[in-house]
């Protein structure tokens, strides 16, 4: 692998890049591990077709509703640890 300003180096590329690359990105982490993030141009593939549609709203008292009925309640993290941190 070549990058600009750098030069040669030896990487690990866990998957092929699929595209062209725009940019590289290269950075290491506090434990000393060096990463490169890739931005890849590629052509947009369509979504399989599908005859189903659901809207999603998000809300205080239930955390999730959608258009077809089901809704999934605000988890109540405070209520249950309030007696500990009182």
């Amino acid at each position: 692998m070549f990058l600009s300003k750098i030069g040669h180096l030896k990487a690990a590329i866990h998957r092929p890049l699929e595209g062209h690359v725009k940019t590289a990105t290269v950075r290491k982490t506090a434990a000393g591990k060096w990463f490169v993030c890739f931005s890849c141009e590629v052509e947009p593939e369509p979504l399989p077709k599908s005859s189903g549609a659901v809207g999603v709203d998000v809300g205080l008292k239930d955390i999730i509703a959608t258009s077809d009925g089901e809704s999934v309640s605000a988890p109540k993290f405070l209520r249950k640890e309030e007696k500990e941190l009182a």
